[in-house]
């Protein structure tokens, strides 16, 4: 009877530790579904890629982080050149410090495993390396 109840106080506290877990992970996500955000900063190689006359804007949908990743699009308009758009699907994981960004376009790059540097309702920051091994960090506002 005693090893059994050790049993069931370490699946408890590993259960505690998982919700914790995705309670974290789900803040990020509902932080991140509150309408359209406004790319302030893009940094490539330490190079600001944001310009006057180029925009640049993200959209994610609410989800359970814990059935699938997330979706979301992306828009990024150049005065007199035009406008480029792409879906992606996001996952937040690692206790909301973690990101992943798989866009459909091969007009953008995929960001995997970004550290999520600030989240709130108002800001959102992030950095790592995209696909192409370049050195990204991005500022979101709204």
């Amino acid at each position: 009877m005693k090893l059994f109840k050790g049993f069931l106080s370490i699946a408890f506290i590993a259960g505690g530790l998982l919700l914790s877990s995705c309670n974290k992970d789900q803040k990020v996500v509902k932080n991140l579904d509150e309408g359209t955000w406004n790319v302030t900063s893009f940094k490539v190689n330490n190079v600001e890629q944001v310009q006057s006359g180029v925009s640049s804007t993200y959209t994610f949908e609410n989800c359970k982080v814990k059935k699938e990743d997330c979706g979301g699009s992306a828009t990024v308009t150049i005065t007199g050149v035009g406008t480029s758009s792409s879906s992606f699907t996001y996952k937040i994981y690692e206790k909301g410090t973690k990101l992943n960004i798989d866009f459909a376009s091969e007009d953008f790059t995929d960001i995997t495993g970004a550290t999520i540097t600030e989240s709130d309702k108002s800001t959102f920051k992030f950095n790592g390396t995209d696909a192409d091994g370049d050195a990204v960090d991005v500022t979101m506002t709204k």
